[in-house]
This record gives C-alpha cells, sequence and structure tokens, in this order.
C-alpha cells in the first residue's frame, strides 16, 4: 500500500524551508557608515603625515650631499647657505624663510628663539658682502637643518 498524501495543515512535510533572516535595524547602517568615514578620515590624515615627512626626508638626504659637496669644497659658505636655507624652505614646505614665524610647536618648547638665530645666522651667511668671524660655520648649520627637519611638529 501507498503512503497518504500529507494534509494542507499538516507542517510535517515543509521542515527543509528556512525562514528568511530579518533586515538589520537602521542603526547597524549608520554605525557602519560612520566606521568608512573615521576609516577614511584617518587614511587621508596617515596619507598627508607620510608626504610631509617623505618630503624632509628628501631634503635630509640632500643636505647630506651638499654637506659632503662642501666638505669637498666645491661649495663656499655663501652658497652652502643658500642650499641650507633651500632646504629648509623644501622640507618644511615654508615660501620664505622667516625669523618671526618659527615652525609650529615651538613656542611652547621654547625653541622659538632658535629657530630665529638659526634664520639669522642663514641670513647673515647668504647677504653678507664678505664672511667674518662672526659668521658662523656651514657646518654647524647643516646640523642646525637636519635637527629641524627631524621635528615632527616644525610646520609654520
Amino acid at each position: 500500500m501507498s503512503e497518504p498524501a500529507p494534509a494542507l495543515h499538516d507542517t510535517q512535510a515543509l521542515r527543509d524551508i528556512v525562514e528568511p533572516l530579518a533586515p538589520p535595524p537602521q542603526d547597524a547602517y549608520a554605525w557602519a557608515a560612520l566606521a568608512v568615514a573615521v576609516a577614511l578620515m584617518l587614511g587621508v590624515l596617515f596619507t598627508l603625515r607620510w608626504h610631509r615627512r617623505r618630503r624632509a626626508r628628501a631634503a635630509i638626504r640632500r643636505l647630506r650631499q651638499m654637506r659632503a659637496r662642501f666638505a669637498a669644497g666645491e661649495l663656499s659658505p655663501r652658497e652652502a647657505g643658500y642650499a641650507v636655507a633651500r632646504e629648509l624652505r623644501r622640507g618644511l614646505g615654508l615660501a620664505r624663510l622667516a625669523s618671526d614665524c618659527a615652525p609650529a610647536g615651538t613656542a611652547k618648547a621654547g625653541a622659538g628663539s632658535e629657530w630665529a638665530q638659526l634664520v639669522q645666522a642663514l641670513d647673515a651667511l647668504r647677504y653678507a658682502p664678505g664672511t667674518s668671524a662672526a659668521t658662523p660655520a656651514p657646518a654647524a648649520l647643516f646640523d642646525q637643518a637636519e635637527t629641524w627637519l627631524r621635528r615632527p611638529e616644525a610646520r609654520c
């Protein structure tokens, strides 16, 4: 004999059907959008910081090359002063060097006067009619410029 056909009200035959999932609450979409926005913002900030540091590292590399050329006697002290000033401007992203515009973050550290002294020494080396005993040695200026380029907060 054959089995009788299941009745329409019998749910035993429907065991393999799975109910659909409930839609996620609306707040889940808002949290996901916020997470994506924060991730994008962090990515942009990281890229900007990386770009600034890359610019400073390139300036440090060029400063070292200029220091070697100066030590070899290929550059005069005046040319070395111009080279240091150019690389400081490039590395820090400044339009011009000014003693009254110290890079950001130096006022609280008390380094604003150090910046002013460096800029004045570069001006004396570049624009003085002749080298004098009061003019600082360009080798020391290379060191000071490299120190400023290594500071993460050094932006005007």
